[in-house]
């Protein structure tokens, strides 16, 4: 009979686990997680799904061994058994509608050979290509895409790594079965998954760094760039002109090619054909000129696929300034007919066709018989869409996090030469302000701090010769370092480092010299570390201490030379993540606080289109934005109101601002100033038979805090004080005439009105206009 205590079924559920671990979800990712508040690990796991893949990143020194389990989830991955012939086309059924459910052919252990590598881009041949591959077990073909980049919505997206699948890319190579073919930068050379990147850090109250600012060395900008990915489409009409901005006199040139950086921010930029100015316009020198008048596309970065839609391509190959395009649409068409050539006798054959295939070739047959794209709504000349990727650094104002739900802005970057050193000369690369962590229980990124510190230590102290040639010795304190830590790691370690001779030892050993600190895997729970285990850490390893920095100043002749600081302190790496959040898309211009043609405040998606480099919206003025304003002066923010007004006459009133008496400004909202959006509704609602009624109601003035007047008589200071209005019963008025006395000096023959606390709520006997 199952019981009804609460905590017997506890027990019992906790029974039925194999080990602490697995009670956790995304937990499993975040170290020593039993030591870190409820509520940050909640904002752990939202940044876990809302950071950046960067460029360059590496595994933490400090995780959990689950980091590798959520990677090989990854939707990046490409493995030549599980990914390859899942859909495949029953040639023998009529009825489309099954085939793309029928399950694949392949078997999961059977090699698969490459028949065919077709290039995307002639000139660019490694760059974008397809590989048809053969499973001649199933008689069947599937496509492979080598694709450099993931475009997922915004400007967000991550970059492939090729290599392995490059290696297999010449016809007649074998891929092995279960052979990992592509994975995103999210993962390093070995496969562990690398979300971020180690970063050296210090704890350090500056005036840069106060509340959750951070300050970054100009390295650390770097090494935690990513990459922005922006999707630009742009259809041009045969009245277009393309200008020639990226050729000359004898190359006419409109826009970069694959690989090639997009000049001065400017990707195409095109002009609208006048006959009539045709002599002007169209000459050679201003072809090459954008005019004031002309169409830009502005965007930053280097240009990693172009795809090119044209319906006519007659027109487009006699014309001057569209040779580029029709160079592409060539290109495009060589891919598509050698597609065509490659697959079709093997299907003529019987051979089965992947889903991705089967699409693939049926695309290719329609583009090379020349079938209009979009036929419900025709363009009549080209549609080219661009993919371009800025590999941005660490900005001010962009965001990055620990993996224990702590995160900063930047505030300032700082010449890696002119941040704080430690005591091994290698740079600080981040400072923290202190006073984020306390009071919050989170001690779990203290802890990795404190790890990092100590195993840096041991490895400094191994680099310095310390140990002279005795491998067995400098091994030995490697391994009581990670006995301590997790006795699971050791013994694999211990049984590792035992199968090998001494030459592969000293191989092993120097491969962990290579980095900053020792690698741990922890179990996040089982494994957890706590002050206990800290405080045995430093009773093994009794010669680590804090350590000074040395720390730059300026001198008296402006030069910078560096000095001890004043107290010994702990620096080394702390794992960190780069967020999807940074400055510039927070970024907005309102030029002249433009309005649309309801009057209304000019909103433009001109900027989303790329057309402008800012955004245009208006902006919205908070508390904050008001508080930030008020530090120049009342003015500025009765100003930026005014400007962004809903009301038309409001903004106008912005005149008597700059004309009017500047030592008494007296603007008020009339009752013209009528708000336009309510204007707009209200008309919306009268074809519906509705209107808005605006009722101006009496304010009513609530006191939270009453404050009835005493009054004082002349009299001496030994005379008692007669209350001439008892707020409360039993209120001990001793006390509060002592301190009334030394705070105020009554006079005699005068009257003062002092405030004193009362606890009613009864405003009754308050005057209207008090």
């Amino acid at each position: 009979m199952r019981s009804n205590n609460f905590a017997d079924q506890v027990e019992e559920a906790y029974s039925n686990l194999d080990s602490k671990e697995q009670m956790l979800g995304k937990g499993l990712i975040q170290p020593n997680t039993a030591t870190n508040s409820g509520s940050r690990k909640i904002m752990m796991s939202t940044h876990t799904s809302h950071h950046l893949t960067l460029s360059q990143a590496q595994p933490p020194y400090i995780s959990t061994g689950f980091e590798n389990m959520f990677g090989d989830h990854s939707s990046s991955i490409i493995n030549s058994s599980s990914d390859l012939f899942d859909r495949v086309n029953d040639n023998n059924k009529n009825d489309s509608s099954s085939s793309h459910d029928k399950p694949y052919l392949s078997s999961y252990s059977s090699p698969v050979e490459v028949i065919a590598k077709i290039s995307k881009f002639s000139y660019a041949p490694n760059h974008h290509y397809y590989l048809i591959v053969k499973d001649s077990d199933s008689n069947s073909l599937d496509v492979i895409e080598r694709v450099s980049y993931k475009y997922q919505t915004e400007c967000y997206g991550f970059l492939y790594n090729n290599s392995v699948l490059d290696s297999y890319s010449f016809p007649g190579s074998i891929i092995p079965p279960n052979t990992i073919l592509r994975r995103s930068t999210g993962f390093d050379a070995y496969g562990n998954k690398a979300d971020g990147y180690n970063i050296n850090t210090a704890y350090m109250a500056l005036d840069h760094n106060m509340e959750d600012s951070v300050i970054i060395s100009d390295t650390c900008s770097e090494k935690l760039s990513a990459p922005l990915i922006r999707n630009v489409e742009i259809i041009l009409n045969e009245n277009d002109i393309p200008l020639n901005i990226y050729g000359d006199d004898n190359i006419y040139k409109v826009f970069p090619d694959i690989g090639e950086d997009v000049k001065d921010g400017i990707l195409l930029a095109y002009r609208r054909e006048k006959r009539e100015e045709a002599i002007y316009t169209q000459s050679v020198s201003r072809l090459q000129q954008i005019m004031m008048s002309d169409d830009k596309i502005t965007i930053k970065g280097k240009v990693i696929d172009i795809q090119l839609y044209c319906n006519n391509p007659e027109y487009i190959s006699k014309s001057t300034y569209n040779q580029q395009f029709y160079a592409y649409y060539q290109d495009r068409i060589r891919m598509c007919t050698e597609i065509m050539n490659v697959v079709g006798p093997y299907k003529t054959q019987g051979y089965n066709l992947s889903y991705r295939l089967d699409k693939l070739y049926s695309r290719s047959i329609s583009e090379v018989n020349g079938k209009k794209f979009m036929e419900k709504k025709l363009f009549s000349n080209i549609r080219i869409e661009f993919t371009v990727m800025e590999n941005r650094p660490l900005g001010v104002g962009d965001k990055v996090a620990d993996r224990y739900g702590g995160k900063g802005v930047i505030s300032k970057i700082i010449p890696n030469e002119l941040m704080p050193k430690m005591a091994n000369g290698m740079p600080i690369e981040m400072i923290k302000n202190s006073s984020t962590m306390y009071n919050r229980e989170n001690a779990g990124q203290i802890f990795e701090l404190e790890i990092n510190y100590i195993s840096m230590c041991i490895l400094d102290r191994i680099k310095s010769g310390y140990y002279g040639d005795d491998i067995e010795a400098a091994m030995d304190e490697i391994l009581k370092f990670v006995k301590l830590q997790s006795p699971v790691q050791y013994e694999e370690m211990k049984k590792y480092i035992d199968s090998y001779d001494i030459q592969g030892v000293i191989y092993f050993l120097e491969s962990i010299l290579q980095k900053t600190c020792i690698p741990i895997s922890n179990n996040p729970m089982s494994e957890t570390m706590d002050i206990d285990k800290l405080r045995r850490l430093y009773e093994e390893f009794p010669w680590i201490n804090q350590s000074y920095l040395m720390v730059p100043i300026v001198d008296s002749k402006g030069n910078y030379r560096f000095v001890k600081s004043r107290r010994p302190v702990i620096a080394a790496p702390i794992y960190c993540l780069r967020l999807k959040q940074f400055a510039e898309e927070k970024f907005s211009a309102a030029s002249l606080s433009s309005t649309n043609i309801k009057n209304e405040n000019a909103k433009s998606k001109a900027s989303k289109n790329y057309r402008e480099p800012n955004s245009n919206t208006p902006i919205k003025f908070g508390q904050m934005e008001s508080g930030d304003f008020d530090h120049m002066g009342t003015e500025y923010v009765v100003i930026n109101l005014l400007l962004h007004s809903l009301s038309p006459h409001g903004r106008r009133l912005v005149e008597q601002a700059a004309i009017g008496d500047p030592y008494n400004v007296d603007i008020k909202l009339d009752s013209k100033s009528k708000n336009r959006s309510a204007e707009i509704l209200n008309t919306r609602l009268k074809a519906m038979g509705y209107r808005l009624v605006f009722k101006k109601i009496k304010k009513h003035k609530k006191y939270a805090l009453l404050t009835p007047a005493l009054e004082f008589f002349e009299r001496s200071p030994e005379d008692p004080i007669e209350v001439v209005d008892f707020m409360e019963e039993g209120y001990d008025f001793d006390k509060w005439y002592k301190t009334l006395y030394e705070i105020e000096k009554i006079k005699k023959n005068s009257v003062a009105m002092i405030n004193a606390i009362s606890f009613t709520e009864d405003s009754s006997h308050v005057p209207e206009d008090e």
